[in-house]
């Protein structure tokens, strides 16, 4: 399944009780997790593909956040903590996932995905903008911090280099390879 809807992510930020809640930071890590492990697929990669978000490191550096007297140092804030995520979180390009159409088979037999780093610096930016340029509004729902994180998962390019899994065997790169 690809990335949920920006509807369904609106609908599910409602249920967080950030502000009042003293464990906003675990609960707010908690639930991008939940919106992006998992769920982030490349594309035009077909077969078992995994993406898992390092919630704990997110969580961490939300819990550092002191005060801020601008809208662009919070939003810097936000976007270093899902930054330092992202750039630990793994992707997973099992045996048998292939690239594009299965024929010609392009199946890797062993793959490494790494996200590539300036993938990540253009999230962080989607972040630190939109988050700057947000208005405040009464409802969770109605907030610019879905789009931003959304926005900035779907950012993100990984390069898959692995091995050829047919005869005979070989190298097979998937760079840049976008997400959905």
């Amino acid at each position: 399944m690809p990335l949920e809807p920006l509807q369904t992510w609106q609908q599910t930020l409602k249920q967080l009780q950030m502000v009042e809640h003293q464990d906003w930071a675990k609960d707010f890590s908690q639930w991008v997790f939940e919106r992006s492990t998992g769920k982030l697929h490349l594309m035009p990669v077909m077969g078992p593909v995994s993406f898992t978000f390092q919630k704990g490191i997110f969580e961490a550096k939300l819990r550092e956040f002191k005060p801020v007297n601008s809208a662009i140092a919070a939003a810097m804030k936000w976007a270093e903590a899902w930054e330092a995520a992202v750039t630990a979180s793994t992707m997973v390009v099992a045996p048998g996932a292939f690239l594009g159409a299965p024929i010609p088979v392009t199946m890797w037999a062993v793959a490494t995905a790494v996200i590539d780093a300036g993938s990540i610096q253009a999230g962080k930016k989607i972040i630190v903008q939109k988050l700057t340029e947000a208005k405040l509004v009464a409802k969770a729902e109605e907030s610019e911090i879905c789009e931003a994180f959304r926005s900035a998962f779907l950012a993100l390019t990984v390069t898959v280099t692995g091995v050829y899994m047919m005869y005979p065997p070989g190298p097979l790169i998937g760079p840049c390879l976008p997400t959905a």
